[in-house]
């Protein structure tokens, strides 16, 4: 295995590009383009910093053949993974049976009826009442 010939200086270049390519993936998450090219950008920019790391922090820059060999081929078997999802969810149909726009029973729990909640039956403690009754029942 090869000595690395990474130098300080060299590992606070890559700190501070990795710094800006930070700040400018914020900038582009509040900027107002098209979802895509959101996504787009912002995956550029992540693939950027990934080598980046990968080829400094992680010494690969100045390793042998085999270890780029092994590096690339889990990029490309990345690249697979990725490609298999994306074909699922580009061709799955996202209206599922039975599903419809408008609830047919009830939109939130400020519409649901009181008793269909046990603290709201007759009888029931209220809240704050019981805590002191349960801590005292133990030391009679």
């Amino acid at each position: 295995m090869a000595e690395a010939h990474i130098t300080k200086k060299k590992y606070w270049q890559v700190f501070a590009l990795l710094m800006v390519l930070l700040f400018l993936t914020v900038f582009v998450a509040y900027m107002h383009i098209d979802p895509w090219w959101a996504i787009i950008v912002a995956m550029t920019i992540a693939i950027i910093k990934a080598v980046l790391v990968i080829l400094y922090f992680m010494h690969v820059r100045y390793n042998s053949k085999l270890t780029w060999l092994f590096v690339i081929s889990g990029f490309f078997w990345l690249l697979i993974m990725i490609g298999i999802t994306l074909t699922d969810y580009k061709t799955r149909s996202w209206d599922p049976v039975g599903y419809t726009e408008t609830p047919t029973t009830f939109s939130s729990p400020s519409k649901l009826p009181a008793n269909m909640f046990p603290q709201n039956e007759p009888g029931a403690a209220k809240q704050g009442e019981g805590a002191e009754h349960s801590e005292d029942a133990g030391h009679e």
